[in-house]
């Protein structure tokens, strides 16, 4: 066994894991007592703790119980440290960390009467085995430090002892008994923030109070105020933020300014954004150079002249992260008078910007660049859609302008795709709701050339100044910078997606559709027009790893470029904003920001930018749920996504959304999935039910509190079976 480090902020105190620790001293005959003595020399763990734990290990195969209460170990166990992902009331994940905070590369399941009453998000130590039973990693739990501060959101019910508090969501199993002498005013059918009272093992069922009663359950108002508290989002700036903006002068002293910024108010320029954008914080500008070659320039809001580094806006947009878009608000990162003014590229007005400027021909190749400070002045908004009808139709001043930036996106994006880049995207969901907040319409949002367009111009101004900074960085050892990472996906995840693409009909044409950019691509082209395009783009999405950032110059997988950085939107993602100082140092010769510093504010960027597409798709999810209750006890078609231990994931069409048909419900067989996991087969009658098929079912409730769908098969199909 190694020598331990432990933290002092360890919630264990000195008994905190600091690193897995392998107990190898098992490969002899050992008694509990025994084995007791040496796990307590790394976690406190009750002696009743210790015998469940190897009852564990030995229903795994992991231990195996020898004559007169002796132990041999026929896997290496581990003592361990992570937090509970609670996915089901019959188990939960614990989520493994490193001692440098990073995810291992596989969870730990643990049954639910395993868990010693943590919660999730817990903080706990285990002691778990690889199992030789085809279950994965299985453990159980020693020890358990709650986390601080759980507060949580859900509805008050009356039951038969008293008002009981059930939080929304799938993630918390365990009844909450509320304190009726803190929790006065709170009535049945009421959404509320409820906050712990702290408990131990030995009482299992929690007790809280309510903090905050929200209104009604059910509201709009209510439930999108409890997505604002349980995703900690705040619904307010600091006074100190909101100061520091209303004191900043919205006049332009265009005569001082223009001694350091390039004057570009003469270029042809307009913005291109959503129908309900409310800040602009990129634009693009078009001026001919001669018959062949043209002058483009992508202009960004630029933020940083009105948040200095240090102050209370700076302070506060680093505690946010970014903007987060709810299906009906923004919560921004900036105050209004910087987001929706000041910063935003208004037309007619002159605004300040950082640009990068671009000398090309018709083919894309990049004859000169240029970064720096500039004054510009937006000659035109354009939604998508009217910039659209310009691409169908050139007239008018931006007739060929919007042309050349078309056909010259076009070249980009064909060269980008030619060195490999993964033509993959997302599919986006599209709400509309009523002045109730009512779902009016729900689809998915069609891709437009001018999406595109405007795309592929901020993708190269990410790259060219990633790579430009990456050169600068080579000369100064002490320099750093925000880069976008973006890894190649794991294999296993890469196997499946492969398996599912051929049980689909794909056929590699050559072996080197193994790799993984021509996999994806090769199948999206293969697909393109079939009925089978949809389910194959969302499990390649699901495929690809999570991009990040990082102070290390790592490629980007996806884009296919060497170096790429957010660059291009300041006023809603914070590591825009650093990347725009961290330019501006290098251009003026300063030194740079302290490298440990960039390395924090990338994993909070990181961490804030995870937490929003969290909370943005809860608020989506939860209108798709409402949307769905009008057809609660009708039949619909679905399709199958995936394929889990405990039913089918299906999607509904109708309203963009899974649902879900548990194995428990399907009583005409046992159901189990097969080795490549993609696929139910039932044991008697060998019907098989696998991603990628269209099958009937029956809606049978919608739950929009835990944001839920639960579905039964209509019907059995009919000639579904495998041999």
């Amino acid at each position: 066994m190694h020598p331990l480090s432990l933290p002092s902020s360890s919630p264990f105190g000195k008994q905190n894991l600091y690193d897995t620790v392998s107990l190898r001293t098992f490969s002899q005959p050992q008694t509990e007592p025994q084995i007791r003595k040496t796990v307590n020399r790394f976690v406190q763990a009750s002696a009743q703790a210790i015998s469940e734990g190897l009852q564990v290990l030995v229903a795994a195969g992991a231990v195996k119980s020898l004559p007169r209460q002796r132990y041999i170990a026929k896997q290496t166990l581990h003592l361990d440290q992570g937090h509970v992902d609670y996915v089901h009331p019959d188990y939960a994940y614990i989520v493994l960390e490193t001692h440098q905070g990073e995810k291992s590369c596989g969870d730990v399941r643990i049954r639910t009467s395993h868990l010693r009453g943590a919660v999730h998000l817990d903080t706990v130590q285990i002691l778990w085995a690889d199992s030789k039973r085809g279950a994965g990693r299985v453990g159980v739990v020693l020890r358990v430090s709650r986390c601080p501060g759980n507060v949580l959101v859900g509805s008050v019910e009356r039951r038969s002892k008293g008002l009981v508090f059930v939080p929304d969501g799938r993630r918390w199993h365990v009844p909450i008994r509320l304190d009726p002498h803190r929790s006065k005013g709170v009535k049945p059918q009421d959404k509320a923030a409820c906050k712990l009272h702290p408990w131990h093992d030995k009482t299992p069922q929690p007790f809280a109070f309510v903090s905050h009663v929200l209104g009604p359950a059910g509201t709009h108002e209510a439930e999108m105020n409890a997505l604002l508290l349980a995703f900690d989002l705040p619904d307010s700036f600091p006074k100190e933020a909101l100061l520091e903006a209303e004191c900043i002068s919205p006049l332009v002293d265009e005569g001082r300014l223009l001694k350091q910024r390039r004057d570009m108010r003469d270029r042809l320029t307009c913005t291109i954004d959503p129908h309900d954008a409310q800040d602009f914080d990129d634009a693009l500008s078009y001026r001919r150079i001669s018959d062949h070659r043209y002058e483009i320039g992508v202009h960004i809001a630029d933020v940083s002249h009105y948040v200095p580094e240090g102050s209370e806006l700076d302070k506060e947009a680093f505690t946010r992260g970014v903007s987060v878009y709810l299906v009906d608000r923004v919560i921004p990162m900036l105050p209004e008078k910087l987001a929706n003014d000041l910063c935003s590229l208004r037309p007619h007005v002159p605004r300040l910007a950082f640009s990068a400027v671009f000398e090309m021909d018709e083919a894309g190749k990049v004859y000169k660049q240029w970064f720096g400070e500039t004054l510009i002045r937006s000659d035109r908004r354009f939604t998508y859609e009217e910039a659209q009808e310009v691409l169908n139709r050139p007239q008018g001043p931006f007739g060929e302008a919007l042309g050349v930036l078309q056909t010259l996106s076009a070249s980009l994006r064909k060269k980008r795709f030619a060195k490999g880049a993964v033509d993959i995207h997302a599919p986006e969901v599209e709400v509309r709701l009523n002045d109730q907040g009512d779902p009016v319409h729900i689809g998915r949002k069609k891709v437009l050339e001018a999406h595109q367009l405007i795309e592929e111009w901020m993708l190269v101004t990410g790259r060219h100044v990633a790579e430009w900074m990456s050169a600068r960085i080579k000369c100064d050892e002490n320099a750093a910078f925000v880069y976008r990472v973006h890894d190649a996906p794991d294999p296993e995840k890469m196997t499946y997606f492969l398996n599912v693409a051929k049980h689909l009909g794909y056929q590699p044409k050559t072996q080197k559709n193994n790799a993984k950019v021509e996999v994806f691509n090769g199948i999206r082209q293969a697909f393109q027009g079939a009925s089978s395009q949809h389910i194959l783009q969302m499990l390649a999405v699901r495929t690809m790893s999570k991009a990040f950032y990082s102070v290390e110059p790592r490629a980007h997988f996806g884009l296919a470029f060497r170096h790429y950085t957010h660059f291009t939107s300041p006023i809603r993602r914070y590591a825009d904003l650093v990347s725009h100082r961290l330019l501006k140092r290098c251009l003026a010769g300063q030194s740079s920001i302290d490298p440990s510093i960039l390395e924090s504010c990338c994993r909070q960027t990181s961490e804030r930018e995870r937490i929003a597409a969290e909370a943005e798709r809860a608020s989506i999810k939860h209108k798709q749920v409402v949307w769905m209750q009008r057809w609660e006890g009708k039949t619909v078609q679905g399709l199958i996504t995936s394929v889990c231990s405990w039913g089918l994931y299906v999607e509904l069409e109708m309203c963009c959304c899974e649902g879900m048909v548990r194995f428990s419900s399907m009583r005409d067989d046992c159901y189990q999935i097969d080795d490549k996991g993609y696929k139910a087969i039932g044991r008697r009658h060998r019907r098989t039910y696998a991603v990628g098929d269209t099958i009937t079912v029956f809606i049978q409730k919608c739950n929009a509190a835990q944001r839920t769908i639960d579905l039964v098969l209509a019907q059995v199909p009919k000639n579904r079976r495998v041999s």
